[in-house]
């Protein structure tokens, strides 16, 4: 079992439905060769949930024949994750992708290094905002460096 932060609290309600989805899928992905992503679920796997998406979910997702079923497992991801299930709306979801667009904004190192790919984009889209910040500048022994607390 994968103990990836900020998937902790959802595993036991999410971990269930995962067993039964892979027996259920497990004939199904099978039978059928599967197609290849999409770019948008290529994306959203490689781009918008790799801190969030357990082992077990991805390789259970990889094994998703067609793009309707990969859809499902997308929308059954983020209700498996909401807050305050039964409502429209997903705060969740809201807060990781508000994350994300705050990494890209303020943590991207040159041409082609997101934000999110960065230690401190991860460490913000994983744990939020931190507390405090204490900055060390350049200094002739030290390397520039940021403490977050």
């Amino acid at each position: 079992m994968s103990t990836r932060a900020g998937t902790g609290r959802f595993r036991g309600q999410w971990g269930s439905g995962l067993l039964v989805a892979a027996l259920l899928l497990g004939g199904a992905a099978g039978a059928a060769a599967a197609t290849p992503f999409s770019p948008k679920h290529k994306k959203w796997l490689d781009e918008e949930v790799p801190y969030l998406i357990s082992d077990e979910e991805k390789k259970l997702f990889r094994q998703l024949p067609i793009d309707a079923e990969r859809d499902r497992f997308i929308e059954d991801f983020w209700l498996a994750r909401a807050p305050t299930p039964g409502t429209p709306e997903n705060e969740y979801r809201d807060e990781h992708y508000r994350r994300i667009e705050y990494a890209n904004q303020f943590f991207s190192e040159g041409r082609g290094h997101n934000g999110w790919r960065t230690d401190r984009g991860r460490m913000y889209i994983v744990l939020g905002k931190p507390n405090q910040v204490t900055k060390y500048p350049w200094h002739s022994s030290v390397r520039p460096m940021e403490l977050w607390f």
